[in-house]
């Protein structure tokens, strides 16, 4: 079997997680499962361990990658993607948006951030730029907006961790 880019992309990004989940102050119990939709869409179920009979808390992910070495990263969002996207978040509690920059790092964003710069009407194509200076935290555009605030280079698990500790 032959790894693809992509594979590896995913493979750090759920890398990254997997550790973090680890850490979480309330230990859980959870599972990936891949919606077999695309290659880009998971579903994370997760339980807390000492209530092991609760209602699973369901987040949906969406993994872009980019491979280019330098800012700006762009991303092509086929009509499909989106509607993939769209149905992630009705079937799940939240769905997050994870951009990976190449060898620079992972961003990240929840679905009412990504309808700030994607809206709810589907072009064919539609493009989110990702895009750092050095030092400095991502910045983020689409084709339909920006957000105004900069998103952490530790967006990325920081955000879904801190959903799932609501929990």
């Amino acid at each position: 079997m032959t790894i693809t880019i992509e594979q590896k992309y995913h493979g750090a990004a759920f890398k990254e997680l997997i550790d973090e989940l680890a850490n979480i102050e309330n230990p859980i119990y959870y599972s990936i499962t891949p919606t077999n939709e695309s290659r880009s869409g998971y579903i994370i179920e997760v339980i807390p361990k000492n209530q092991p009979n609760t209602q699973p808390l369901k987040i949906g992910l969406f993994i872009k990658h980019s491979s280019k070495r330098r800012s700006p990263w762009r991303y092509s969002f086929q009509y499909v993607h989106q509607v993939e996207m769209d149905l992630l978040k009705d079937e799940c509690d939240d769905m997050f948006l994870v951009l990976i920059a190449g060898d620079d790092g992972i961003a990240c964003v929840n679905h009412s951030m990504l309808k700030e710069i994607l809206d709810e009407h589907f072009g064919e194509i539609e493009w989110v730029s990702l895009s750092r200076k050095p030092n400095q935290s991502y910045r983020i555009a689409g084709t339909d907006g920006k957000l105004d605030s900069t998103l952490a280079k530790n967006t990325f698990p920081n955000l879904i961790i801190d959903f799932i500790n609501k929990i």
